[in-house]
This record gives C-alpha cells, structure tokens and sequence, in this order.
C-alpha cells in the first residue's frame, strides 16, 4: 500500500490537492491595501503624523538619486514611493499614520489612471511622482483640517527686491 497521507486528513476534508491549492491561491493573491474607512473623521494626530510622513519621504527621494524605480528601496539608500514611506514612518516613529498616508497617495495614483502606488512609481518620470506626493500632502491637509504649504519650494523673491 503506498503512502498517501490520507489517514492524517478526516475523509471530510475533501481532497488534499484542492486544500493545498487554495493555500497557494491565497497566498499569491495581491494584497489588499488597508482603507481608512470613508465618511468617518481623521484623528487630527493621525492625520498630522500622516503629513509628516509624506513630506519626510518626499524629502526621501527629492533628489532623483535618491529614488528608484522596480524595488522598494536599495543597499545604497534608494527608494520608490512606497519604500519610502515605510521608511519615513519608521524614521518618524508613526507606522500607525501609515497606512492613512498610503492611502492619500492611492488616492492620487488612482486618479491618474494606476492600479496602486507601486505601478504609479514605476510608470511615471521622477517629477511626477514628486507631484503626487504634493497632491497627497495637500489631500490630506484638507482631511485633517491642517492647509499644508508646499515647503519644498524656494520662496519667491519679493517685488521688492531687485
């Protein structure tokens, strides 16, 4: 008799194969990203600390040395959009205001016609990406009732001035 390990599993367990199958099938279906749920307000610390992680992984990858495209972050310091999220909330010590800061740039990346952030990154050119996190930064300004102004930007001279 060959060994099939049919006496470990109850005869109403069904087949094997298909418990296995349904293992892998979950395990390769694409995450889902966690949603703040609509409709409902925003801690304003959550949002605040989700500003900042935005503006602090723009800053990531302000300089186009500094991002890449394909992975989410390098050995050498590199990060996409996503990687340098992560690694902003890290930095920050505010990886619960994550996923609300993911999301405002989701938000972005869906208006403009991609599937999620990550594609958003890979398919777009450096200055583009650098706009959605302005956008998202201005989004989630409004969400929290906090106006954000672009701080990245060199203040323009004076009239004044000559």
């Amino acid at each position: 008799m060959p060994f099939d390990g049919a006496e470990f599993f109850p005869p109403s367990s069904g087949c094997v194969a298909g418990t296995s199958w349904s293992r892998l099938r979950s395990l390769l279906k694409p995450a889902q990203p966690r949603q703040v749920p609509l409709g409902q307000p925003v801690p304003r610390e959550a949002g605040s600390a989700a500003l900042s992680v935005l503006a602090t992984a723009r800053r990531m990858i302000e300089n186009e040395r500094d991002w890449v495209q394909g992975t989410y972050s390098t050995l050498g310091g590199k990060h996409c959009a996503v990687g340098a999220l992560n690694e902003a909330a890290w930095r920050l010590d505010a990886l619960a205001a994550l996923p609300f800061a993911h999301n405002m740039l989701l938000d972005v990346a869906t208006a403009r016609g991609f599937r999620n952030v990550e594609s958003m990154n890979d398919r777009s050119l450096h200055q583009e990406v650098l706009a959605a996190f302005d956008t998202a930064m201005v989004l989630a300004g409004r969400e929290t009732g906090s106006p954000h102004r672009q701080q990245h930007q060199k203040p323009r001279e004076s009239s004044l001035q000559r």
